[in-house]
């Protein structure tokens, strides 16, 4: 009984390991782009090359958020599985029933990590845009 137990808290962390890389891989993949971008627009000083950063750089802030939100649902999953008997343990990897106000969207698309990363980003390309650009 006891290794079912651990078994599903395996299952649990391994989810939680993959949404916490891919939330690595979008800031990765922010950074790569918005470069890409500016790179292609300095040859060209288009502004639409601006905007087009701005766009990535939210769309991938609120993906972030996104994948943040499952990451602490899933956490507050491990937290409920670990404190079950071993005979309780359905292997369920249902999220949807667990909320707190921590899981909500708002609050993963404005948490720490997430604004420190993604506002720096949208300032900078504000600076690169008043300086450069303009």
């Amino acid at each position: 009984m006891m290794e079912s137990m651990l078994k599903h808290l395996e299952f649990i962390q391994a989810t939680i390991s993959r949404l916490s890389n891919n939330s690595f891989l979008l800031k990765g993949w922010n950074i790569t782009i918005i470069s890409a971008l500016f790179v292609l627009s300095s040859k060209e000083t288009n502004v639409n090359f601006f905007w087009l950063a701005i766009s990535v750089s939210i769309i991938f802030w609120v993906l972030d958020g996104y994948y943040l939100r499952l990451e602490r649902k899933y956490r507050m999953l491990y937290n409920l599985v670990r404190q079950k008997q071993p005979s309780e343990v359905d292997f369920n990897l249902d999220v949807q029933q667990i909320s707190s106000r921590s899981t909500t969207i708002f609050n993963c698309i404005f948490s720490v990590t997430n604004i420190v990363f993604y506002l720096v980003s949208l300032i900078i390309l504000s600076s690169i845009w008043c300086f450069f650009i303009k």
